[in-house]
């Protein structure tokens, strides 16, 4: 029954006809290849945001326990430069650091900027802003924020001064 068309049917229509169903099997082949590709790759990414949201918590319990315990040693959690250099050899906290995305010298430009003056700065305050970095990766915008603030106080001290 199938001989009536190939008799009839001119040959080159069969190149035609097989050219087609190779293109069509690979189109629909590339096409669940690609399905399952953006399925693995949005497992991916949502293991990666857990994994993040897990590494931001741990961190931020950590910042936590760590103002808790000055506050119980010293009634408050202010840190001078010899304590913010004895904070950098944890390894905790330099972990946190390197999650940031923060060198050793904007750690120290956002210790200067958040500096009220005595040599000491808030450590709450000191966490949250580096919390506040880890959060938006590379967003260095918060420390330039608080170098500012701080030199927008120091000319209002000297102008009221005068």
């Amino acid at each position: 029954q199938h001989r009536y068309l190939f008799d009839e049917v001119n040959p080159a229509l069969f190149l035609v006809i097989a050219v087609y169903v190779c293109f069509v099997t690979f189109a629909v082949i590339r096409i669940i290849t690609a399905l399952f590709l953006k399925a693995t790759l949005s497992a991916s990414d949502a293991e990666h945001r857990r994994e993040m949201d897990r590494t931001r918590i741990q961190r931020l319990e950590y910042s936590e326990r760590l103002c808790s315990s000055l506050k119980e040693d010293l009634n408050q959690a202010r840190i001078d430069r010899k304590g913010f250099t004895l904070l950098l050899t944890f390894k905790h906290f330099t972990d946190w650091l390197d999650d940031a995305a923060l060198t050793m010298t904007d750690v120290t430009r956002l210790f200067k900027a958040l500096d009220t003056g005595n040599g000491s700065v808030a450590l709450e305050e000191f966490l949250g802003v580096i919390s506040q970095i880890s959060d938006s990766a590379h967003d260095r915008d918060a420390i330039l924020h608080h170098e500012s603030a701080s030199l927008v106080n120091t000319i209002r001290q000297m102008s009221h001064g005068s």
